[in-house]
């Protein structure tokens, strides 16, 4: 686990040596989420992966700041504590969201360690970025998260279980229902028992949509990290011209869509997104 200045600790898994790479899951999941890309990845890398505040087994307390901002600060907070010097960031959904804060905050040596006066060599810890399916642009919420704005919604476990709440979201974001498994929804059903968590979650939905999607069209042009995005074919949740859109404003990105495939290519493609991250990895540049 990692501290920051107001002692919250992040949890997070490791996998690997080598240089970084930095797995950020989305909404409503958890380390979980990247269960069948990290054996493979930490061959690779020296891979991280973790849960954001409010989610999997990070705290989740009352009064904290539920913004992609400040999930972005803690985010790099834990890679100082693991001194990840040099790394690639890939977030899923809303992961990418907090993906593309802490992208922008490296670059702009926007962090403690950044050297007053002088270029940061903060710029040079970012080696490159994957979104994957990323909540990157202001769009219309899927219901599941309409619904988690009401102050009701910290209720519902009294009278639906988290498994059943479970399978129902699910069914939104795969596109084949068959490829949802009890693991799947186990391993995302389980945080909602712990306390906080319906609270967490819905002080995140509250601070969801950025503001000022100019300035933030602006901030993406300016990341001239290499960049690669990864959507699923039959996305209804972030629909894959959002992925066409940040393909035109990231300038050095490459896009790929995944066929036959929903929200969630970590458990529907696993193999088809493993390769593409691959790939791109072999392939880019050290410096």
């Amino acid at each position: 686990m990692n501290t920051d200045e107001t002692g919250i600790r992040l949890h997070f898994e490791s996998r690997g040596t080598g240089p970084g790479l930095l797995l950020i899951h989305g909404f409503g999941g958890s380390i979980a989420s990247w269960r069948h890309l990290m054996p493979a990845l930490g061959l690779m890398r020296h891979t991280v992966a973790v849960d954001l505040l409010g989610h999997g087994d990070s705290p989740k307390p009352e009064t904290a700041e539920y913004t992609a901002a400040h999930q972005a600060t803690l985010v790099l907070n834990l890679c100082d504590h693991l001194t990840m010097d040099r790394f690639v960031i890939c977030g899923h959904s809303y992961g990418g969201t907090v993906a593309l804060h802490l992208a922008w905050d490296i670059l702009c040596g926007d962090h403690t360690k950044a050297c007053a006066g002088a270029p940061s060599p903060e710029k040079e810890r970012l080696q490159g970025l994957i979104i994957v399916s990323g909540a990157a642009y202001p769009q219309d919420l899927p219901w599941h998260l309409k619904g988690m704005r009401s102050p009701y919604s910290v209720r519902l476990n009294e009278v639906v279980s988290p498994e059943a709440q479970m399978r129902l979201v699910l069914m939104n974001l795969f596109h084949n229902p068959l490829n949802i498994t009890r693991q799947i929804i186990s391993d995302y059903a389980w945080p909602m028992r712990s306390p906080g968590y319906h609270k967490a979650l819905h002080e995140t939905v509250k601070n969801i949509v950025p503001e000022d999607p100019e300035r933030l069209v602006e901030r993406y042009r300016e990341i001239k990290t290499p960049a690669l995005l990864i959507w699923g074919e039959k996305d209804t949740v972030v629909p894959p011209d959002i992925g066409e859109k940040l393909h035109l404003d990231l300038v050095n990105s490459t896009f790929h869509v995944i066929p036959d495939c929903g929200h969630m290519p970590m458990h529907e493609k696993p193999v088809e997104l493993l390769n593409l991250i691959i790939d791109w990895l072999e392939n880019l540049p050290e410096e």
